[in-house]
């Protein structure tokens, strides 16, 4: 029984002097500095908009999606899936889009983000429509 809570205390001390250990240390989170650069910070793509809505119009079709005043979005890119493929249609900087010539039959509509670096984010899961 003493090896073992010998062997215990050797492997905590162990641990300890692994760690940072220095109660002084600070992270750079806790000093107001940022863990990536400005340059890696400019390669992340946006995230998609959410809350797609399509519905019917006298001319096609009006999709509708959530915006973020907040953030630094310049345009949304509109893409429509038809039976024979998926094409980008538009691209807008508010939160709505009218499609006033869709195909006849079964369409989807997805959304994606493009922010100021001219990078796009994967787009929105698709909503389709029918009319």
């Amino acid at each position: 029984m003493v090896k073992t809570g010998m062997a215990v205390l050797v492997l905590a001390l162990l641990l300890l002097s692994c760690s940072n250990g220095d109660a002084n240390q600070v992270s750079h989170q806790e000093s107001g500095t940022p863990d990536i650069s400005a340059r890696e910070a400019k390669k992340i793509p946006p995230f998609p908009p959410g809350h797609i809505v399509v519905k019917p119009a006298a001319q096609g079709y009006v999709v509708t999606w959530g915006t973020n005043a907040l953030d630094p979005t310049l345009q949304y890119k509109i893409y429509r899936t038809d039976k024979n493929s998926t094409k980008a249609i538009g691209r807008v900087k508010g939160g709505t889009f009218i499609d006033k010539h869709p195909p006849t039959g079964d369409v989807a509509y997805a959304v994606s983000t493009v922010n100021q670096y001219d990078l796009e984010s994967v787009p929105s899961k698709p909503v389709s429509a029918r009319k």
